[in-house]
């Protein structure tokens, strides 16, 4: 059976992009090793290819792609630019990735790459587009394409970046906690706030001190100590960076809070009474909790079946409670034995250590 040419590339992208990005890639290395001849048969027959692929691109970004392998976006774009075929990524880049199909971290690469091949005016316009189209949902990755786009097109102006950096900001979550985010793929941790600060701070300073206030106004979602700390610790202490306003003001925060801690009296307990809010009510639960708040009983022995000795231990787990246990298997039924510690003060005297540290560190990048 013989098909026209138009209608066997259709045929071929039924196939999806794991078949078609490879296919395309062969035929622009195949453009390429023949002289790279302006319009030749294999870059038509690669352009009509890919305006297949962008009309059936799959909602889904292609499908779970390994951690190490390439996206079928990152292929695509490849293959494009290395065809410099401009109107297809300008089509891709509009239809597919500022939809929302198909942009994550792993891709910015890629998307930069292309952007080379642009104006600074067109470069900026198309980044507006995919910015706008994924702040929502996919801010870490636009903060990380952001920052790629500041620091690897010196010939976009800051100014053209503007509109992007805005978009970006008036997008960033507010009331969920970094772990909210997982399921999207998108995490709000240290590298997310650097790769932001850095970026804004090349762009427009107000949007970038904009941003700060609305991180320091967040702490559940930017929590101090797993990311600003970190972030201001680790990431934003480059030439150039730290001493910006806004990574100044954000050092001063996390020097604040780990000011306020630091003052905190430590000592271990005088007693054995420990904290007893265990979060059940049920008469099991009370026991444990006036154990909990005894400050002349060490050991704690409950005697009962196996299910109710589980949810004893189910609540001690999830209130975290200073209290080591251990079944005791004599006689029927068995015995959980609960004995306090000083978990919570051994704690805090770790954390006190990294304070210390974490504060020592920071305070030397003033």
């Amino acid at each position: 059976m013989l098909w026209p040419a138009d209608r066997s590339l259709a045929v071929l992208t039924q196939a999806g992009v794991g078949v078609t990005v490879p296919h395309l890639r062969d035929l622009a290395d195949r453009w390429v090793a023949a002289g790279a001849v302006p319009r030749a048969p294999a870059w038509q027959e690669a352009h009509a290819l890919a305006g297949h692929m962008i009309n059936d691109w799959p909602g889904d970004g292609g499908g779970p792609v390994h951690q190490d392998a390439d996206s079928p976006a990152a292929g695509m774009l490849a293959a494009l630019t290395r065809l410099g075929d401009t109107d297809s990524i300008v089509a891709f880049l509009s239809r597919v990735t500022a939809a929302g199909a198909a942009l994550f971290r792993r891709d910015n690469p890629a998307i930069v790459m292309a952007l080379r091949l642009f104006p600074p005016g067109a470069a900026a316009d198309l980044l507006e587009r995919v910015i706008t189209g994924n702040a929502p949902k996919r801010f870490a990755a636009c903060a990380d394409l952001l920052s790629k786009v500041s620091a690897a097109l010196p010939s976009v102006r800051p100014a053209d970046l503007s509109e992007a950096a805005a978009t970006l900001v008036a997008a960033l979550p507010a009331n969920a906690t970094p772990r909210d985010w997982t399921w999207r793929g998108e995490t709000v941790d240290a590298g997310f706030v650097s790769d932001l600060l850095i970026a804004l701070g090349a762009i427009d300073q107000g949007l970038a001190d904009r941003a700060v206030t609305h991180i320091l106004a967040h702490p559940k979602c930017y929590d101090p100590d797993s990311i600003l700390v970190p972030a201001a610790r680790d990431r934003l202490r480059g030439t150039g960076v730290a001493g910006q306003p806004v990574v100044t003001r954000l050092r001063a925060a996390c020097l604040a809070h780990l000011s306020t801690r630091i003052a905190l009296p430590l000592a271990p307990p005088a007693d054995w009474r420990r904290p007893n809010a265990v979060g059940c009510g049920c008469k099991h639960c009370t026991g444990l909790s006036r154990f909990l708040a005894d400050p002349a009983q060490r050991v704690w022995v409950f005697r009962a079946v196996a299910a109710d000795r589980n949810h004893v231990e189910g609540a001690i787990m999830t209130a975290n409670c200073d209290v080591n246990m251990e079944t005791d298997q004599h006689g029927r039924p068995y015995s959980l034995i609960c004995t306090k510690n000083q978990a919570s003060y051994e704690r805090r005297v770790k954390q006190r250590e990294q304070d210390l540290a974490d504060a020592e560190s920071l305070q030397a990048l003033n």
